[in-house]
């Protein structure tokens, strides 16, 4: 038995968090989700298997070539990216983010993302070709990203720091950020010590 992902679940149960953990297992070629032991009580069974032509609709943070989407896809998992489902391979990052411009899917090379912000309910990936649209949270996102390239500086903000052109200081200890795309992004007071511990100065 080899756990294989993490999968983040928004689900509307009363008196529970509506985002949980459970795990996604692979047991002689049945797909079974596992709930964490504390959310037992959510599902009416502790497993649940998916077997012979059933399907599960469940957005899947994976890279567009990735061979495990195959797999999946034999064990009857549909990419849907409108899905309350979202799996993120356990400890894995992305070369990847999918976003939309233009009511179009696009996978979005990391290297080519500057910045990423929430914006009121809208989380806007700001990318040297233009924004797009992501469906994901912060934290989803925060999960993915290469961890040697990207850092949240905010509640509302990531951002790739090999796309800072410069970085201002400011009052009240804040840092402005001029990204190498034209824009500014504010490193606030909560992250000013993890900026400056991880970027040296």
């Amino acid at each position: 038995m080899v756990t294989l992902f993490a999968i983040f679940v928004t689900y509307s149960v009363p008196l529970v968090k509506p985002r949980f953990s459970i795990e996604l297992q692979v047991v002689r070629n049945t797909l079974q989700i596992i709930p964490k032991p504390r959310f037992k009580n959510v599902f009416v069974v502790s497993s649940y298997q998916m077997k012979g032509g059933y399907k599960v609709n469940i957005k899947l943070m994976l890279d567009p070539e990735d061979p495990i989407r195959k797999s999946l896809e034999s064990l009857g998992i549909v990419d849907d990216p409108d899905s309350k489902y979202l799996l993120i391979r356990r400890g894995g990052e992305v070369n990847y983010i999918a976003g939309k411009k233009d009511d179009q899917q696009f996978y979005i090379d990391v290297n080519d993302i500057c910045f990423i912000e929430s914006m009121g309910h809208d989380i806007i990936i700001h990318a040297s070709d233009g924004t797009y649209n992501s469906a994901e949270r912060l934290k989803a996102l925060e999960q993915v990203l290469p961890a040697d390239r990207f850092l949240r500086i905010s509640n509302s903000a990531i951002v790739n720091l090999k796309k800072i052109k410069r970085i201002e200081s400011s009052l009240l200890q804040k840092f402005i950020l001029h990204m190498t795309n034209g824009s500014k992004v504010d490193v606030t007071r909560s992250y000013y010590y993890i900026f400056r511990e991880r970027i040296g100065i």
